[in-house]
C-alpha cells in the first residue's frame, strides 16, 4: 500500500473515531442547519418538491394507482378504521371542509333543485295534476306534505326512512298516499279531547294564544281554527328554546303564562309556521 492510501485510511478512522466522540453534537448542529435552511428557503423547497411529484406522478400514473388500489383492497378494513378515527378527531375540520365544498360546488342549491323537482312530481300525481290540499285546496308547495290515508305513517316510515317521495315514485305512485296541507293533515291526525289533562291543556292553549292575538288569528293568514294554530319564535330560535323547557306544548305555554307573555313570539297557523321554517333553512343554506 503506497503512502497516499495509508494517509487516507488513517483519516477516515481519524474522522470516524472523532463522529462517534462528538456525535450527538455534530447531528443536533446538523439538526438547526437544516432546520434554518428550510425556514429560510420553505417555498422554493416546496415549490420543487411539488413540481418533481408532479412530474414523477405523470410519468408513473398507471404504475401508482394500481399500486393504490391494490393496497386499499388489502387493506381496506385498516384504512376505514383511521379514516373513522381521523374524522372524529377533526369533526369541525370535516364539517368546514365539507360546507366549502359544497359552496364551491353549489351542491346545496342543486339539492334542492332536485327535491324541489321531485315533491312537485309527487304532489302533482297525488292531486291530478293541481298541486292542492285535497281538503281546503291550499296550492303552496311549502305548505303541503303527504298523508297516509290509513293512518299508518308512522310503521311507515320506519320502514323506507323519510325519504316517502322517493318512495312512491319508485314504486309507481300507490294509492295509500294523499296531498293535505299542514293543517289539514293536523286536524285529521289530533285524537279528540277526552281526558281532564287534554282538556286543561287545550285551555291553556286558547288563554296563551289570546295573550298573543285576542282575535285568535294567524299573523299571516285569515286562518282562524285556535286548533291548528301555535306559537311562533319571532327570532326563529324555537327549537333550542323549547329544548330548554320540559314538558313539550303545554310546557312551553306555561312557561309563557308564568313568564308574564314575554315579546318575541307570535300566533301563526301551522301552514305559515312551516313555510316560514322552509323558508329560513333556504336562506341559510
Amino acid at each position: 500500500m503506497n503512502k497516499p492510501d495509508e494517509k487516507r485510511k488513517k483519516k477516515r478512522e481519524y474522522d470516524k473515531i472523532r463522529y462517534l466522540e462528538k456525535r450527538d453534537e455534530i447531528l443536533s448542529k446538523n439538526r438547526k442547519h437544516n432546520k434554518e435552511y428550510y425556514l429560510k428557503n420553505r417555498d422554493k423547497i416546496l415549490n420543487h418538491h411539488k413540481a418533481y411529484n408532479k412530474e414523477y406522478y405523470i410519468i408513473n400514473r398507471d404504475e401508482i394507482l394500481a399500486k393504490t388500489k391494490k393496497r386499499q383492497k388489502d387493506n381496506r378494513d385498516v384504512i376505514k378504521i383511521r379514516e373513522d378515527i381521523w374524522r372524529k378527531n377533526n369533526i369541525k375540520r370535516v364539517r368546514d371542509n365539507k360546507r366549502e365544498w359544497n359552496l364551491l360546488n353549489n351542491v346545496n342549491e342543486k339539492a334542492r333543485q332536485k327535491r324541489f323537482a321531485l315533491k312537485t312530481e309527487v304532489m302533482r300525481h297525488y292531486s291530478n295534476g293541481t298541486s292542492s290540499c285535497k281538503n281546503c285546496k291550499a296550492n303552496d308547495l311549502d305548505a303541503l306534505c303527504l298523508d297516509h290515508i290509513n293512518n299508518d305513517g308512522t310503521e311507515h316510515r320506519k320502514t323506507v326512512g323519510q325519504g316517502v317521495y322517493f318512495w312512491a315514485k319508485k314504486n309507481n305512485f300507490p294509492p295509500i298516499l294523499q296531498v293535505l296541507c299542514w293543517n289539514c293533515n293536523f286536524l285529521k291526525s289530533r285524537p279528540k279531547i277526552i281526558t281532564k289533562n287534554q282538556r286543561s291543556d287545550a285551555k291553556m292553549k286558547e288563554r296563551t294564544l289570546k295573550a298573543y292575538s285576542p282575535e285568535l288569528k294567524c299573523n299571516s293568514c285569515p286562518e282562524t281554527n285556535p286548533m291548528v294554530l301555535t306559537i311562533d319564535h319571532v327570532n326563529g330560535n324555537g327549537k333550542n328554546h323549547r329544548k330548554s323547557i320540559a314538558g313539550g306544548s303545554a310546557g312551553f305555554y306555561r312557561w309563557l303564562r308564568f313568564n308574564n307573555f314575554p315579546s318575541g313570539y307570535q300566533v301563526m297557523c301551522l301552514n305559515c309556521n312551516c313555510k316560514r321554517e322552509i323558508n329560513r333553512i333556504r336562506c341559510s343554506k
